[in-house]
C-alpha cells in the first residue's frame, strides 16, 4: 500500500518545514501590499504626532468648568479662530474654550474636548459664550502623542503578509520602506503526450486535447498576484521531463500530471533521479489478480 494522503494541515506544515526562505529587498511601504515582511517595520513617528482632538467640538481647560452645575453654569467665551486639521493652534488664555475638529491639535491651555453634540452656545454682546452645566472631565475626547503607536514600536511581525490596513499604519508611522521577502520565481510544466500547445494544432493531432493546465495555473498566479517566471509542456518520456524540469531560477516548481501510478506516470521517479527529496505522495494502488493458471 502506499503512504496515507495527509490532510490539508499535516501537508502545508510539511511544506513551511522544508521550504528555505527567499532573498530580501527593500520595497518602498506603498508598494508592498501582498509582500511578506522579512525584518518587521518600526514606527518612525507616535501616531498620533500630538495630542489631538477625538471629536467635533470645543477645547477647554477642564479645571475652568470644575464648579459648573444647572443652579449655577460656568460660561466660556468662544473666541473666533477654528481648530481645523493641519493647523497649528495658537494657546488658549483661562476662560477662552475654542471651536475645534476631529484630529486636529489640542491647543495650549486646553485639557479637554466638549463634544459638539453637548455644547450649548449663544450670541451675547457680538461674541459666542459656551454655557456649562456640568464639569468637562480632564482629558475628555483627547488622543495623547503614541496613543495609538509609540514610536519605535514593531507594527507588522516578520513572517506576516502586509494587507492595505498594514500599508495604511505603516505610512503614518512614518516609515518609507520596509524589507520583504522578494517574489518567488515559479516555473509551471505541463505534462502529457496528449495535451497540445494550442488549438490549431489539433487538427493534425484528432487524439489530443488542448493544454488547460498552464494557462488555468498562470491566471491562478495572477489572481494572488504572483508573475509566473516560465513554462513548459513535456510528454511522458524520461528526457523531456528532465529537461522541462530543471530549472536553476526557479524557487517553485508546479507541475500538472504524472504522479499516479500508471506506465506514464514519470514525475516522481524524475525527480528523485534529480535528487529531490518526495516529503508527501500518495497515489491509487491496483491490485493485480491473477488466475491459477497465469
Amino acid at each position: 500500500m502506499g503512504r496515507a494522503r495527509p490532510d490539508v494541515d499535516t501537508a502545508l506544515r510539511i511544506l513551511r518545514d522544508h521550504a528555505p526562505e527567499l532573498s530580501t529587498e527593500m520595497v518602498p511601504a506603498f508598494a508592498a501590499s501582498g509582500r511578506v515582511v522579512a525584518t518587521p517595520p518600526l514606527a518612525q513617528l507616535p501616531v498620533p504626532r500630538f495630542r489631538a482632538s477625538a471629536m467635533d467640538g470645543f477645547a477647554l481647560a477642564s479645571d475652568f468648568t470644575l464648579r459648573a452645575s444647572a443652579d449655577d453654569p460656568v460660561h466660556m467665551l468662544v473666541v473666533e479662530r477654528y481648530g481645523a486639521a493641519g493647523v497649528s493652534p495658537e494657546s488658549l488664555r483661562a476662560g477662552e474654550a475654542a471651536r475645534i475638529a476631529t484630529g486636529a491639535p489640542v491647543p495650549d491651555g486646553a485639557d479637554s474636548v466638549l463634544i459638539e453634540e453637548k455644547a450649548v452656545s449663544t450670541m451675547v454682546g457680538g461674541g459666542r459664550r459656551l454655557s456649562l452645566t456640568t464639569p468637562v472631565p480632564a482629558g475628555s475626547n483627547i488622543r495623547l502623542p503614541g496613543e495609538d503607536v509609540p514610536a519605535g514600536a514593531p507594527l507588522v511581525a516578520r513572517g506576516k503578509l502586509l494587507s492595505p490596513a498594514g500599508i495604511g499604519l505603516m505610512v503614518a508611522a512614518g516609515v518609507p520602506e520596509v524589507e520583504v521577502r522578494r517574489w518567488p520565481r515559479v516555473r509551471l510544466v505541463s505534462t502529457g503526450s496528449e495535451l497540445a500547445a494550442d488549438a490549431a494544432s489539433l487538427d493534425h493531432h484528432p487524439a489530443r486535447i488542448p493544454d488547460s493546465n498552464g494557462p488555468m495555473l498562470m491566471a491562478a498566479l495572477r489572481e494572488i498576484g504572483l508573475p509566473y517566471h516560465s513554462s513548459h509542456h513535456a510528454a511522458d518520456e524520461a528526457n523531456q521531463l528532465e529537461k522541462g524540469l530543471i530549472d536553476q531560477d526557479a524557487d517553485i516548481l508546479i507541475s500538472t500530471g504524472g504522479v499516479s501510478a500508471g506506465d506514464f506516470d514519470l514525475i516522481p521517479g524524475t525527480l528523485e533521479k534529480l535528487g529531490a527529496t518526495i516529503h508527501l505522495h500518495a497515489s491509487r494502488q491496483t491490485n493485480i489478480v491473477r488466475d491459477a493458471s497465469g
